[in-house]
């Protein structure tokens, strides 16, 4: 029962403990502050909103957590000594003592369905705090087991020093999302096999190369030097050769009265229009078990959540978004989120602009038969938390993904969202349904054989779908057939080129059924199509639109290109003012075909014979281009040395 107090109550629990508080007080000698060796106990205090949690900044708490009340509300579960009792009474804020002295204690937050809870609380330890599905106790480490092998997930508390985070933004993701043909196309990059691997090497089903040698992930338990530190690089490695700029974020905790010093690894694709704007996906890298330091596959808890980050940043690097996107993976997760607190606290210190988190842990599980629903995990009434959650709804009905998404407004604290919400960034966490959660949940039988491939590969094609509908993407894309006019076949390796404003070409080439496809930051494109044998065609002022498609079928008409070039020098190695004889022929091609040359200092010629002299010494390179009606150039390149001794050099053919 919640501890309410009436205006007399107050004054009359305000005037007891200063009498105590005075007592102590004068009995230690100390005249102000809260003695040395003073008790402290666990209060559970009651909040109508998180709007109230400013009125605890000046009492100087430490909070081990926050849950959503099940009555509404917030509880908040702290450490409280005499003097802050006093002032929590003085300001007339709900409170409870759980248990009057702290010292020595370790609490555990738990996380289950009812009936695991309760059998909890019967058959294992008493449950000093229950808000709907989660709990606070006392556990020693076989209570733990005990717990983990009901279904019921575990993590240790530790009280930090409370300080009032800043104002939360109010972001409202698009309210409808709209079908995107080019983030279907990215979806449809996502599969099983790609996802099959990644956890397979994450979770020590086979060796992988890290740091150029293989290695065995047979655990990456943060607790652990060389496993984790393993992971941590095969992570980083992964990114960098996305080409993204990636790095360590260190941090350092205590565990048991141990200090470790860890690291996270966090890659970031910077914006392009608005790099301030930042959204995060992250997940854990660790994973624990019943032999933590020696085995600890993890393969569902997390390295599926860690390959789903993997995999959507190898797809998303490929494309242009206005917002900058950072993938993070945490470690020190299963000891208590240490990771994901750093991180948090470190961004909000920074003055990080971040407008959502996708958090994904355990992604993989779903029993054969039974609905492939997932979960959801808000803050209640949280607008930014719930539109990130609708916007990860919509995408399952957008891209008919098969999933069944819940959105539980409870405030789970147990991942790495939650030290988001803590600092007041909308956030929330996608899991499997947990009413249907592995059975291999913190055990060495979390292998990769019992993930539910279908279910999670469709999981990870809806957190690409909803990240990438957030990060202000920028490109759209041609995409098309390209056949031959004379028969209709499909013609492949077609080299399409898409220049916009003048720029570089970006370009691709068609495949075996004639199908090319390219993404395209928004504008107005000449797009060129040439193969070998055909007319090439170049069209103008394609418009592309960001996140539609344009489609751009073509024909192309056979046509013989200039083949069997060859090129003839009077001299290699002329003086000064020596005149050159320069002539051109082509074994083949449809004619007319013609000639042009670029004799290296800023002159050129057109036709089959051409005579040149240059001016001053040097080396000149000089370009001869054959090309006819089928505009699919031969080109040659040829060395020239005036008045300098060289070896022999050989014509080159592009």
């Amino acid at each position: 029962m919640r501890h309410i107090l009436t205006n007399s109550h107050k004054l009359a629990l305000w005037l007891s403990l200063l009498v105590i508080l005075a007592g102590q007080l004068g009995a230690a000698g100390w005249s102000t502050g809260a003695p040395a060796g003073a008790v402290v106990a666990l209060a559970r205090i009651d909040l109508k909103s998180e709007a109230e949690l400013a009125a605890l900044a000046p009492i100087g708490l430490k909070v081990y957590t926050q849950l959503a009340g099940e009555e509404g509300g917030l509880v908040v579960l702290a450490q409280a000594d005499l003097q802050q009792q006093l002032e929590l009474a003085q300001r007339g804020i709900d409170y409870q003592i759980l248990e009057s002295d702290v010292q020595g204690a370790e609490y555990y937050l738990l996380y289950g369905l009812p009936e695991a809870m309760r059998r909890v609380a019967q058959e294992i330890t008493p449950l000093l705090l229950v808000e709907g599905r989660q709990a606070v106790a006392h556990l020693t480490p076989s209570q733990i087991a005990s717990i983990e092998a009901l279904g019921v997930h575990t993590t240790l508390l530790v009280a930090q020093p409370f300080s009032v985070p800043a104002p939360e933004r109010s972001v409202a993701l698009s309210p409808q999302l709209t079908y995107s043909p080019l983030i279907q196309r990215m979806a449809n990059q996502i599969t099983s096999s790609t996802l099959f691997n990644y956890v397979g090497a994450l979770s020590g089903e086979q060796s992988t190369v890290i740091d150029g040698a293989p290695y065995t992930l047979l655990t990456r338990n943060s607790l652990t030097t060389t496993p984790i530190n393993k992971a941590t690089r095969l992570a980083y490695e992964h990114f960098m050769g996305l080409g993204l700029p990636v790095d360590f974020d260190y941090y350092n905790f205590s565990y048991y009265g141990n200090y470790y010093e860890k690291r996270n690894v966090v890659a970031e694709q910077s914006g392009l229009t608005q790099p301030g704007r930042i959204y995060l996906l992250t997940a854990h890298l660790d994973s624990t078990s019943q032999s933590p330091s020696s085995l600890a596959p993890g393969a569902d808890d997390n390295a599926s959540g860690s390959a789903a980050v993997l995999a959507i940043a190898d797809i998303l690097s490929q494309y242009h978004f206005g917002c900058t996107l950072r993938y993070i993976l945490f470690t020190g997760e299963e000891q208590g989120l240490f990771g994901s607190k750093a991180y948090a606290a470190e961004a909000r210190a920074l003055g990080d602009n971040i407008w959502a988190v996708l958090n994904l842990d355990m992604l993989g599980y779903n029993s054969a038969g039974t609905p492939a629903t997932l979960e959801l995990h808000t803050r209640p009434s949280n607008g930014s938390d719930l539109s990130i959650a609708y916007l990860f709804n919509d995408a399952v009905t957008a891209y008919s993904l098969g999933l069944l998404p819940i959105i539980l407004q409870d405030r789970l604290s147990f991942s790495d969202h939650s030290p988001f919400w803590d600092q007041n960034y909308p956030a929330i966490l996608a899991i499997e349904d947990w009413t249907d959660h592995t059975p291999y949940y913190h055990t060495t039988g979390d292998r990769l054989a019992t993930l539910n491939m279908p279910y999670y590969t469709n999981f990870v094609k809806a957190a690409l779908a909803t990240f990438a509908h957030m990060g202000c993407l920028l490109d759209g894309e041609i995409n098309g057939v390209i056949t031959v006019a004379t028969n209709n076949q499909p013609l492949q390796n077609v080299r399409v080129e898409a220049r916009l404003n003048g720029q570089n070409p970006q370009t691709t080439f068609t495949q075996a059924t004639g199908e090319y496809w390219m993404p395209l930051i928004n504008g107005s494109y000449t797009v060129r199509y040439s193969a070998e044998d055909y007319a090439s065609q170049t069209v103008s002022g394609i418009q592309i639109i960001k996140e539609q498609a344009t489609v751009l079928n073509r024909t192309l008409q056979p046509c013989q290109t200039v083949k069997g070039f060859t090129i003839s020098l009077s001299a290699l190695r002329p003086s000064v003012g020596q005149e050159i004889s320069f002539q051109a022929q082509v074994g083949s091609g449809a004619p007319p075909v013609t000639y042009s040359w670029d004799f290296g200092d800023q002159n050129t010629a057109e036709g089959a014979a051409v005579t040149h002299t240059y001016s001053s010494p040097g080396v000149y390179l000089v370009k001869a281009t054959a090309n006819n009606s089928c505009d699919y150039p031969a080109e040659l390149y040829q060395p020239i040395l005036v008045d300098m001794q060289t070896l022999y050099l050989p014509v080159i053919e592009k």
